[in-house]
């Protein structure tokens, strides 16, 4: 299943916005349904707002279940860049604790 980012946002900032996008996209995933996150279309997104939906997310699913049932598709190359600096740095958490 898709999910376009555009449609909550061309301007996607803050913690507060990405809450309740991470809340939709981990109830799809847990009734079942792998998603195709897209970022084509967003003009602009921050650190803290990709933390907030996929850096989360990542912490709620676990790496496993989180590349099973997430694809991210960014073809905007900072976009790319930020969400994978975002995930690394998770990533770093889980192997801590």
């Amino acid at each position: 299943m898709d999910v376009r980012l555009d449609k909550f946002g061309r301007v996607l900032l803050t913690r507060d916005q990405g809450k309740p996008i991470r809340a939709k996209l981990l109830d799809l995933i847990r009734a079942g349904n792998p998603i195709r996150i897209l970022f084509d279309g967003v003009e602009t997104v921050t650190p803290s707002f990709a933390d907030e939906v996929v850096g989360r997310m990542l912490l709620d699913l676990g790496e496993a279940e989180f590349r099973k049932n997430i694809a991210l598709v960014c073809s905007d190359v900072a976009t790319r860049r930020l969400v994978n600096a975002v995930l690394a740095n998770r990533k770093r958490e889980l192997l801590r604790s």
